[in-house]
């Protein structure tokens, strides 16, 4: 003769409820704590375990539902969104389930809505920021700005903006140095070294050889 699951004591009472419209919840029976949260799981629901952190007077307003491993569905009856606002606590603080925003009760839905919309606009606008200014990497191992993220920021080389200009001795590149735009014909520029090497003559350079640099970095010429 088999052995029915005993009831769950009142220690180990398990609620199951729903976090959306029409809110529902009950204490489990029938089962044993660990089938209950399997059965809330397969049924939508969130389950907690209740203890003497709910609210006075709170569980005497849980009705019970028994509950099956067969059960191919479940009806919890309707309760008041206090009493899911205090269930809901509750399993966030045993760690059953997190805060999102679908889970708000109440009033705070809307707000909770709204909030969630503002959250991915602005995740959007991160991650979208984020590949735009993504780097490419060259087959040498160089890492290059895309397409995307250089823009038209070379384009918008002006006569007087300050540069870093490759230089060569006898062909053998030797740095970038700081320079000055003195003239534009089309792509190509022509520049003055600054500072102390401000008497030297000018050059010429293709505007895809040049660098540009950090509008905050303060250099003087």
């Amino acid at each position: 003769m088999s052995r029915k699951p005993a009831k769950l004591a009142t220690t180990t009472h398990v609620a199951l409820f729903t976090t959306t419209e029409p809110f529902g919840a009950a204490i489990a029976t029938g089962v044993d704590a660990e089938t209950a949260y399997a059965l809330a799981h397969s049924f939508a629901c969130v389950a907690v375990a209740l203890d003497d952190r709910l609210p006075e007077g709170m569980l005497g307003r849980l009705k019970s539902v028994a509950l099956s491993p067969d059960a191919e569905a479940l009806s919890l009856p309707e309760i008041e969104v206090d009493v899911i606002e205090a269930l809901t606590e509750l399993a966030v603080e045993q760690g059953h389930i997190k805060r999102p925003p679908e889970t708000a009760v109440g009033g705070d839905q809307a707000v909770a809505a709204s909030d969630l919309a503002e959250s991915e606009n602005a995740a959007g606008a991160t991650r979208e920021a984020k590949e735009t200014a993504s780097a490419a990497l060259e087959a040498d191992g160089t890492a290059i700005l895309s397409d995307a993220a250089a823009g038209d920021l070379w384009a918008r080389i002006a006569v007087g903006h300050v540069v870093l200009a490759p230089d060569y001795d006898d062909g053998a590149f030797c740095g970038f140095w700081l320079a000055q735009v003195r003239a534009m014909r089309g792509d190509m520029l022509t520049l003055e070294w600054t500072g102390e090497y401000a008497d030297q003559p000018s050059f010429e350079r293709h505007v895809s050889a040049l660098g540009l640099m950090h509008p905050g970095c303060g250099v003087q010429q």
